[in-house]
């Protein structure tokens, strides 16, 4: 419907935003003091980049978000984006808005060391433990994928170790203690990569 009737779907955003920023402000009004950062859900982009035309895109979405966004960023906290996909083209106009963390940086569409790299300071990001590496993967596989992460990406700080999609019934829950267990082995501050 983006394509086909734009006017309907600017005012229905809009009229979703309007209710999105009081739930936002009343969020930041009654737990500001206690979270450490809010998050936005919000898919924008695939395997190979933004679900919409970047023309496009631009006209419905910075704005917008920096609406949504601003009662956080007004009580000081941390705004979390989530969306799957490519992020070559998304991060740069996520750091513009004021985004602080993204989540998930897939792997399959995305190299965390090359993101991490390019954003070095400006930006943190969770997750890129591949899924289906938990879900069918054994466990001496997802423990070396996470020391490798935790020695390759997380020295400098952000980033957080985590799953590249949500954590569902088919991942034996051995394996995802396996990967939680290999973070504490391998992902302390002053350890990375030993066994201490």
């Amino acid at each position: 419907m983006f394509y086909d009737n734009p006017p309907l779907i600017n005012k229905l955003m809009d009229t979703l935003l309007a209710h999105q920023e009081k739930v936002m402000q009343a969020i930041c009004d009654r737990f500001g003091t206690e979270v450490a950062f809010v998050m936005v859900n919000d898919d924008i982009a695939y395997n190979s980049g933004l679900l919409i035309r970047p023309g496009m895109f631009m006209e419905i979405f910075p704005e917008r978000m920096k609406r949504l966004i601003a009662p956080a960023k007004a009580c000081g906290k941390l705004v979390l984006m989530h969306t799957d996909g490519k992020m070559e083209k998304v991060l740069p106009i996520l750091y513009e808005v004021g985004i602080d963390v993204v989540h998930p940086v897939e792997p399959e569409s995305n190299d965390l060391n090359i993101v991490k790299q390019t954003w070095a300071g400006r930006m943190a990001f969770i997750g890129n433990i591949h899924t289906p590496l938990l879900a069918y993967g054994s466990l001496e596989e997802i423990e070396t994928k996470v020391k490798e992460y935790c020695i390759q990406i997380a020295p400098g700080g952000g980033y957080v170790l985590g799953s590249s999609t949500s954590i569902m019934d088919g991942i034996p829950p051995e394996n995802f203690v396996t990967m939680v267990a290999a973070v504490h082995k391998y992902g302390r501050y002053g350890s990375l990569g030993s066994n201490d």
